[in-house]
This record gives structure tokens, sequence and C-alpha cells, in this order.
């Protein structure tokens, strides 16, 4: 088969995508390890047989509806790769707002001074990863509950020779942290309601159910973090989360009720509220 014939073949198999093109592209260039310009310039070459069964083997997991970035291994955040599986949830461009805010902030009030960071929920590792990247002098706990999810993590902070900075933790939210204060609290929790029948299909199949869902209407996770977060937080010390958009007022509530002022929130590019951020 050439690749010609295989990306027609692969883009008319994957139509219950909404990129069926693109995908069939980013799957054959994997197979082949060739940037997209030089798959243009060898339309005419054939597959080996080899090449063809891998090919067919990855686009029929796409036909299936699971997500791109597992079947490519990795997804792109704040500039970086990062190494995924199903194990983890995919990091999505919304959520760089929370790097970037932390960043913001760090600018303003802590330029060139020490600080502590604690992630909690950190999956990939892409947002410890992120800032530990981007703000030398940041020293960063990582938590998660899932030991899989740590193992995705620390391959990525080894991958930016960041590990170093980042000590990662197996924890149900703060009950194995231990003490300590920390200058920001940072979190992309589960969010969604179990009840909710928009979540797109392949996030629905495919990925990580403890990273997605929460009890109590999608607030659990909130609820849980906020009441604790003030023993965790130094003084001036700042809470971010993201959230979903139509969460921002109850999440405010919940703060509120637990003391935090100074409460902002940040929209994303589609102009939802996304990121809070509290002190």
């Amino acid at each position: 088969m050439e690749i010609k014939q295989a990306l027609i073949l692969a883009a008319g198999k994957c139509q219950n995508s909404s990129t069926p093109n693109l995908d069939a592209r980013v799957i054959l260039c994997k197979v082949l390890s060739l940037s997209y310009e030089q798959l243009l310039v060898r339309y005419d070459n054939v597959l080996s047989a080899l090449e063809e069964k891998e090919f067919l083997r990855l686009v029929d997991r796409r036909v299936s509806m699971e997500p791109i970035a597992y079947i490519m291994g990795k997804q792109e955040f704040y500039g970086r790769d990062f190494v995924v599986d199903k194990s983890v949830l995919i990091p999505r461009p919304e959520t760089e707002l929370l790097v970037d805010s932390i960043i913001e902030d760090y600018n303003i009030h802590h330029l060139d001074k020490n600080i502590k960071i604690l992630e909690l929920g950190t999956g990939s590792g892409a947002i410890s990863v992120s800032i530990a990247s981007e703000i030398l002098r940041a020293e960063i706990f990582a938590v998660d509950i899932s030991s899989e999810a740590l193992k995705i993590a620390k391959i990525n902070s080894y991958n930016y020779k960041v590990n170093e900075k980042i000590k990662f933790i197996q924890s149900d939210w703060f009950s194995n942290v231990g003490e300590g204060r920390y200058d920001y609290i940072v979190s992309n929790p589960p969010y969604i309601d179990y009840n909710e029948n928009s979540v797109a299909t392949g996030t629905r199949l495919f990925e990580p159910k403890l990273a997605l869902y929460a009890n109590d209407n999608g607030l659990a996770a909130y609820k849980t973090i906020i009441n604790s977060a003030s023993s965790y937080l130094k003084d001036g010390g700042k809470l971010l989360f993201e959230i979903g958009y139509k969460q921002r007022d109850k999440v405010l509530d919940i703060l509120r009720e637990c003391g935090f002022t100074d409460i902002l929130t940040k929209k994303d590019l589609a102009g939802h509220d996304r990121v809070v951020i509290a002190q």
C-alpha cells in the first residue's frame, strides 16, 4: 500500500473523529518516524508489511474513539511534549492558565526568591514540570493518589531535567503530605458531576475516571482541598484551582465560607471562568 493510499483509507475509517485527515497523517508519521514535511515528499512510497500492519492497528484504536494523545503516547502542554498514557488525564490547553497565573504572581510578589509549591493531583506532572522549568527557584511537592500516574509524572520530570526540584508523593490529597507551609497550592482536581452527559466520548471511555469525576455535583474535591488548605499555606499564600465553566459561584462560596479573601477568577480563551485564585 502506498502512503497516499494509506492516508485515504485511514481518513475514511476515522469519520467519527472531527479531524480524520489530521488523525491519519499524525498516526502514519508516528509509524514511519517522519515529520509531516518528510511524509509529503514520500506519498508514492510503499509501506512495508510491518508498517502497514502497525498503521492499521493504530488507526483501529482511533476508530474506537481512543484519544489521539494516548495513541501517540504524548501531548503538548506549555510548549513541551509530555508522556501520557491511560493512567493520566490528557493535559488541556486551558490548564496552561494555571501555570501562567503562578508565574505572573511569582514575578510580581516573589521574583528571585525561593518558593515552595504544592500541587494536588499532579497526574502527568504537566503543571509541576512546567512551573519548575519556568521558575528556577521553585521547590515543588507533587501529589497524586495513583502510583501509576506518579510513574508518568516522574518520567516527564526527568525528560525536562527538573526531577531534583520536584518531590513526588503518593497521597489522597493532604493525607500523606506531612507538615509544611507553601507559597502556592495549585490543583486541577476532578470536577465533573457523575450525572454530566456532555462529556466527550473519547474522554468518557478512556481517560481515568478518578481524574475526571467528583461527588457532590462535582464539588467534592474543592471542598476537601479548601477545608484543609489554610493549614498548609504560608501567611499570604495563595490557592489556585481550575474550575468547570459552570462552577465559579459555588467554588467562590466555599472559599468564602473557609475564610479565603482577595478572590479573583480568570477566563480561558473561550471566555469561560477557568481559574480561581484565593489568598
